[in-house]
């Protein structure tokens, strides 16, 4: 889903690079899970769970890179707005709405773009409590409470202003030159969520769409970089991680090939694009309780991201950048369910992963 607000805060320099401040947001969303279930008798429901709203109140702790440009880590508590919904054609209808709250936690990078102006693009995972939803219907259906525990993993973009007297740096640093120009190698350590649209294949339209689980993993990277214009860079990159596993899924490794289109906002600091293909790997496994069984196999998709790049002198080059992919369908995966519907079956996943990455490599000039 997609989520938009706005925010406010305020900054205290402890020291010329280093950086304190508090800040709040509010933002209103679409983010939704939705299960879509059917027998071969016409009977059917549709559970929609929402994230409508939520607000956050965090604590940044910032490193200026380079004058103009600050690294962040952010760690704070949310209180989000979720909705439940029920629609049957033989259980009935009803819904409920309940805050959840939880510790919030991110990273970022942001960069003056004009006086008083600055582009921010950071990352932001929220853990929520369980909260179990007025649910008597859906209850009475599978005989235990409706419990939900949301995780959301959200990249944005932000444009801020900044008051302040002209908004001098605190600290004047030699300027660094990068010449934009030549290959790099560096790494990286990510954090995401990978979700799927779940459909039952051979049977009655059953679908979920939403079931997934976050990860944390280290990437190697390695690129050229063509400065073809004043302002324009070009870049051809790869990169590989290793698998990561986590309480529900085991992810084998994963590798990228991408090209990047970058514009030098200043001649230290760049705002880019990037699209290219990423592989990755599934390796059996169950979750659920065992319920569902997901054969080994490779996964292809399509992946875009922006990210923005600043010098730290004329080599060292620290960048942070977000990234969503599109991945192809998996075949095969059986499952066993004790529900009045289905007890076993084949199911199609459509995939799709986001993450945040936070970078440092080494540019040899050309």
């Amino acid at each position: 889903g997609f989520v938009g607000g706005l925010l406010a805060g305020y900054n205290y320099m402890l020291t010329s690079r280093w950086l304190l401040g508090i800040e709040g947001d509010g933002s209103w969303s679409d983010l939704a899970h939705k299960g879509d279930f059917n027998d071969s008798a016409g009977d059917s429901f549709t559970v929609n769970v929402k994230q409508k709203q939520a607000y956050s109140v965090r604590a940044r702790f910032g490193y200026l890179l380079a004058p103009e440009t600050l690294l962040f880590a952010t760690a704070g508590w949310s209180w989000a707005q979720f909705t439940y919904s029920l629609n049957s054609n033989f259980l009935g209808s009803e819904s409920d709405s309940r805050w959840f709250n939880g510790p919030q936690v991110g990273a970022g990078i942001e960069t003056m773009v004009a006086s008083g102006w600055i582009a921010r693009l950071e990352y932001l995972q929220s853990f929520y409590n369980a909260e179990a939803f007025n649910a008597p219907i859906i209850n009475s259906f599978l005989g235990s409470p409706l419990e939900t525990r949301p995780s959301i993993g959200i990249g944005r973009v932000a444009l801020i202003y900044k008051f302040g007297q002209g908004n001098p740096s605190p600290w004047q640093a030699p300027v660094a030159a990068p010449s934009w120009n030549g290959f790099y190698a560096g790494g990286a350590i990510g954090a995401g969520i990978a979700n799927a649209k779940i459909e039952l294949v051979g049977g009655p339209p059953n679908a979920v769409d939403g079931i997934g689980f976050p990860g944390v993993f280290p990437i190697a990277m390695a690129g050229y970089d063509w400065r073809f214009a004043q302002h324009w860079v070009l870049s051809a990159e790869g990169e590989v991680a290793p698998g990561i596993s986590t309480a529900d899924f085991a992810v084998d490794w994963t590798a990228a090939l991408r090209g990047r289109l970058g514009y030098l906002l200043t001649s230290t600091t760049m705002l880019y694009g990037s699209a290219g293909w990423v592989t990755t790997g599934i390796r059996t496994t169950s979750i659920v309780s065992d319920v569902v069984t997901i054969p080994s196999q490779r996964v292809n998709a399509l992946e875009l991201g922006a990210g923005v790049e600043t010098a730290i002198d004329n080599h060292w080059l620290a960048r942070f950048d977000y990234q969503f992919a599109f991945a192809g369908t998996i075949n095969d995966v059986t499952f066993n369910v004790n529900a009045p519907f289905v007890t076993t079956g084949t199911v199609s996943a459509h995939p799709r992963f986001h993450y945040a990455r936070l970078g440092l490599v080494y540019l040899f000039d050309n």
